[in-house]
Parts: C-alpha cells; sequence; structure tokens
C-alpha cells in the first residue's frame, strides 16, 4: 500500500506504534521528507507518547484488591419473599374463616328424613317423632 495524503494518518500512528516492516517505514520518512507540513504533525505525533515512572511505588498496592462478594440472584430471593407472603395469606384466610367464623361453630340442627313413604321430617335436636 502506498502511503499518500489520504492515507498517512494511518501510516504515522502504526510507525509511533512500532507496527511497520522497514520497507515501510522507510517509505514514511521519505514521505515525510517530502512533505514538510506533515513532519510537523509527525512531531506532535510523537509527543503523544507516554513514558511510565518506574519509580514511583504504590505501597498498599493489596488494599486496591476488591473483596470477593458474594451475589445473591434477585429472582431467588424474590421467589422466597412471594412464597412467604402465599403462605401468610392462605394461613390468615383458613384461619378466618375456620377459627374466627361465628356461624360454622354454632351447632345447627340437621334434618333426617325417615319415614319416606310417609314425608315425615324428624329434627335430630327435637325428640319429637310422627
Amino acid at each position: 500500500m502506498n502511503i499518500n495524503r489520504n492515507n498517512y494518518e494511518t501510516f504515522l500512528v502504526e510507525k509511533l506504534e512500532g507496527l511497520l516492516s522497514t520497507e515501510q517505514n522507510a517509505e514514511v520518512d521519505l514521505f515525510l521528507h517530502n512533505n514538510p507540513d506533515i513532519m510537523q504533525e509527525w512531531e506532535a505525533f510523537t509527543h503523544t507518547v507516554l513514558v511510565p515512572d518506574e519509580t514511583i511505588r504504590y505501597e498498599h498496592k493489596a488494599q486496591l484488591k476488591q473483596k470477593e462478594i458474594r451475589v445473591v440472584p434477585i429472582y431467588r430471593t424474590l421467589t422466597y419473599v412471594v412464597s412467604i407472603a402465599a403462605s401468610l395469606l392462605l394461613l390468615f384466610f383458613v384461619a378466618q374463616k375456620f377459627l374466627f367464623n361465628s356461624e360454622i361453630n354454632k351447632t345447627q340442627p340437621i334434618a333426617a328424613i325417615s319415614n319416606s313413604s310417609a314425608g315425615v321430617v324428624q329434627s335430630v335436636n327435637s325428640n319429637t317423632s310422627s
């Protein structure tokens, strides 16, 4: 690929990162020599490289690591909460129906049909017979 004014930025970045072969490096150098305005841009590119300062050391490096956190999925927690709520509601309605309903606790007379041919109804609570 030949270097020109439409693609020179790519070549400059690749040269700066050391990705070009020796032939491509020579082409870029020749292109920069023939185009002094782009040579100024190349000089600006070379100032963008950062060199780490190896003398700076952080003494508390172990404190930078995060401790392992146990994550509980929300669907599991939600399932437990909904199950407990449904159980409590069921218990409440059953208790209200059977324990607190005064009509169920009253004994009501049970009618039994005897002498079906005569059509006489006897009450269990009453001692009258027909």
